[in-house]
């Protein structure tokens, strides 16, 4: 059974993930340091990560995981209100955005 997960994972690091390790040479010039976090928070992380850039790489660099994600919530999210006629309140309308200006930087 290890022998067919270790063929997979080659497979899969060959076929899919081939700019993986690129990227990770990226993330540490980059200054991320996780030194602090455990194995598996690590490894959850970069394939997070890995599966982001595949996505941005199959879609010409328009989207990546998080603005991939977004876009699904947000047609969900209009298609709601609209199929309900209802609407977020005030509050939760600044609430979000709050949250979506955190981050971002100005000129």
């Amino acid at each position: 059974d290890s022998l067919r997960v270790d063929a997979l994972a080659a497979w899969l690091k060959e076929h899919l993930f081939p700019a993986a390790s690129a990227d990770a040479a990226e993330a540490e010039c980059a200054g991320l340091d996780e030194s602090h976090a455990g194995r598996i928070t690590r490894s959850v992380r970069n394939s997070g990560r890995e599966f982001s850039a595949w996505i941005n790489r199959h879609t010409a660099g328009w989207f990546d995981m998080s603005s991939l994600v977004s876009l699904l919530f947000a047609l969900r999210g209009i298609r709601k209100v609209l199929m309900t006629y209802s609407s977020p309140s005030g509050a939760q309308m600044l609430w979000w955005a709050l949250s979506l200006m955190r981050g971002w930087r100005t000129v």
